[in-house]
């Protein structure tokens, strides 16, 4: 079990996606300072390549000496954006660490989180990047939820809402979570990542996608045998996924998929995801679906 965060701690900075402006790198230096941490990062973390922040040799090294450096526990990404799917390959040659760390982040950084969970046993938590944080971007509520979680307290979740006749027959259901950006994880299938969500409950978000788009990356999941034997399926935000006029909206068109699958219970109404609010969910740990919540006990010690 990993241990809560103290003052004093270290938090390893890393980029393993998408390029960002300098000026971050001191913006997160004081937020942490602020929190009474400190930031570690590599001097050459921003040096981009293509529309990455580095080129991928760099940044799954850094990753890597993340990974490996015992002075933090935790890892933050700075961004995501595109480019840690392209890491996969790098990781599948890599024994498991020791020591096992926790890497903060969503969106694109879904595809380490996942291959930690699946692959090593390893705990994430799906919370904003440091470019949110750093930048003052955070709501209040995610920002006190998020630092609370790191200090060791319980994580609520209301607003779940069955959307299947499967789901309103559950009293609670029981398991570990897995899963973030759908589309990342759809572009994942076939990759060195072998995301499966059998015997656990699946969280699925999304950010800019037409309806019609989501549809697609969920019927995929199902075809590609991802969604076989999952426990339940629950869906976070669905941020600016517009619809033009006559096509059916992002609502409706989740709603015709948990109909479709009437074998898995299907919930939605958490604010986790590219919200307004980005509220903070462990992946890889136990959770309870009960009274319209979704429950997590504390991971950390």
């Amino acid at each position: 079990m990993q241990t809560v965060l103290k003052k004093n701690d270290s938090i390893y900075l890393v980029a393993p996606s998408g390029i960002f402006n300098p000026s971050l790198l001191q913006q997160s230096n004081r937020y942490l300072n602020k929190h009474n941490l400190t930031a570690l990062y590599h001097n050459d973390v921003l040096n981009p390549h293509m529309h990455f922040a580095n080129d991928d040799a760099f940044r799954f090294q850094d990753l890597k000496r993340a990974l490996l450096q015992k002075q933090a526990k935790y890892l933050w990404a700075f961004r995501g954006g595109s480019g840690a799917q392209r890491l996969l390959p790098y990781l599948q040659r890599m024994q498991k660490p020791k020591q096992e760390k926790i890497l903060i982040g969503f969106s694109d950084v879904s595809f380490l989180q996942n291959y930690f969970a699946l692959h090593w046993g390893w705990r994430a938590l799906h919370a904003p990047v440091m470019n949110r944080l750093a930048r003052g971007l955070a709501s209040q509520t995610e920002e006190k939820r998020l630092w609370s979680l790191l200090k060791g307290s319980d994580n609520i979740l209301k607003g779940l809402r069955p959307m299947n006749e499967k789901a309103n027959k559950q009293k609670q259901i029981k398991g570990k979570i897995i899963g973030g950006n759908l589309t990342t994880l759809q572009a994942s299938l076939g990759s060195p990542l072998n995301f499966r969500a059998s015997g656990k409950i699946l969280f699925l978000e999304d950010v800019a996608e037409a309806p019609y788009r989501i549809d697609r990356a969920l019927v995929s999941l199902k075809q590609a045998g991802v969604l076989r034997a999952a426990k339940a399926i629950v869906f976070g935000g669905f941020t600016d996924c517009q619809h033009k006029a006559g096509t059916p909206s992002i609502q409706k068109e989740l709603q015709s998929f948990a109909n479709e699958c009437s074998g898995i219970p299907i919930y939605r109404g958490i604010k986790v995801g590219h919200g307004a609010i980005q509220m903070p969910l462990w992946i890889n740990h136990f959770s309870i679906l009960k009274d319209n919540k979704l429950i997590q006990e504390s991971p950390l010690k």
